[in-house]
């Protein structure tokens, strides 16, 4: 996630005046899998120990993303997210043909199981992968509010995706 200072010592304002409302999740390891700010904050205001829950997790980098669902994130931050969620989701499809009687499952099962758990609409995620692809930089100026998500995938659509169709014919 992105290093937001402001966010950071609003969490210590009230860390001091609240103490941790919600212990950091972390593995048996002790491999933090949510509440890496919390424990950031923590430790600038000098706590030598903090209240832990211990979880065993079967993906820890799903776990992670699932934990974090609640929190407000930049479009590339989700793009991030869908990222690495592909990457997890793709190593439980199967390879080769499916058995008789079993569903084929593929890469647009895929996309659609990764907008679902980050809470974003298929298209709207599809949108932004392509604006990641082509012209990366366009998510900067989408997370500081300087063009929409559909503005910066039209230049995209215009720039890169039609003439590509148009020499198909």
């Amino acid at each position: 996630y992105d290093n937001n200072q402001l966010a950071l010592e609003e969490l210590k304002d009230s860390i001091e005046e609240n103490g941790l409302l919600e212990p950091i999740t972390i593995t048996k390891s002790k491999m933090v899998i949510s509440g890496h700010r919390r424990l950031e904050a923590l430790t600038q205001l000098g706590y030598e120990t903090c209240e832990c829950r211990i979880t065993f997790f079967e993906n820890t980098t799903i776990a992670t993303i699932e934990l974090n669902r609640y929190r407000f994130k930049t479009e590339s931050e989700i793009v991030r997210e869908a990222e690495v969620l592909k990457e997890e989701y793709t190593k439980f499809i199967k390879k080769g043909r499916p058995l008789k009687g079993e569903e084929k499952v593929g890469k647009s099962e895929t996309i659609t199981d990764v907008s679902k758990t980050l809470n974003v609409s298929t298209t709207k995620l599809k949108k932004l992968l392509s604006i990641k692809n082509y012209e990366p930089e366009l998510l900067k100026k989408i997370d500081l509010g300087l063009v929409s998500v559909e503005g910066a995938y039209q230049i995209v659509r215009k720039k890169y995706i039609i003439p590509k169709t148009m020499g198909d014919e």
